[in-house]
């Protein structure tokens, strides 16, 4: 290995004298110099373009994927809408049936708390897991978020007030039990625009 590292430079030497030798020796020197000045600095400059035309082609690559992902999800969401409308409609309905406070309500919460306990979520759950909801639009976000917000605030109110019946009836007197009815009112009362809003999003959703 020392031999065959040696071996030019003896070589060299041995021959430097030699005016033909060294010019051409000189030459090739001054070449291979040349194309090494040249040359590195050029091919790193054209790995760093094929790096960055390699990201760029991943990134729109992924950004087309998030983009099939996010259609795929949003007409999850457009039909479990739908579904959630029906759902508030049937709600509706139910609560539509009571005349006054006198009625007893048991059955009625009851039956109010398994409807809303059908509403589903999955695709605004999917939405926000996932980061996809940054990438729409902000009349579209805000549609959802409304209505979904809606849909979760009902809820709320039904298994509140489908849990305090059985007690402000056995405990609470004539008083709170019109207070029960009350809730029962303003659920009520709050349905017609949560429907208008579902039905809004749907149409925009629908729209896409």
């Amino acid at each position: 290995m020392i031999v065959l590292s040696l071996s030019p430079v003896v070589f060299f030497l041995a021959h430097v004298a030699d005016p033909d030798f060294l010019s051409t020796t000189m030459g090739n020197w001054f070449a291979t110099m040349v194309g090494v000045l040249v040359g590195v600095p050029v091919g790193l400059f054209l790995t760093r373009i094929q790096q960055r035309e390699a990201e760029m082609r991943e990134t729109t690559k992924q950004a087309k994927i998030a983009r099939e992902r996010l259609t795929h999800v949003l007409k999850r969401a457009e039909a479990e809408l739908r579904k959630n409308r029906s759902r508030v409609e049937a709600l509706q309905e139910a609560l539509g049936n009571i005349g006054s406070a006198t009625h007893d309500l048991t059955d009625l919460w009851k039956w109010a708390k398994a409807i809303v306990e059908s509403f589903s979520f999955t695709a605004k759950t999917e939405l926000l897991r996932t980061g996809l909801q940054d990438l729409l639009p902000g009349v579209i976000e805000d549609a959802l978020y409304c209505s979904y917000e809606g849909i979760f605030d009902v809820t709320h109110q039904v298994r509140q007030a489908a849990a305090s019946y059985p007690f402000y009836r056995n405990y609470g007197g004539t008083h709170s039990c019109a207070e029960t009815y009350k809730q029962l009112c303003d659920i009520r009362e709050s349905l017609s625009k949560l429907l208008a809003d579902v039905e809004s999003t749907i149409e925009k959703l629908d729209a896409l």
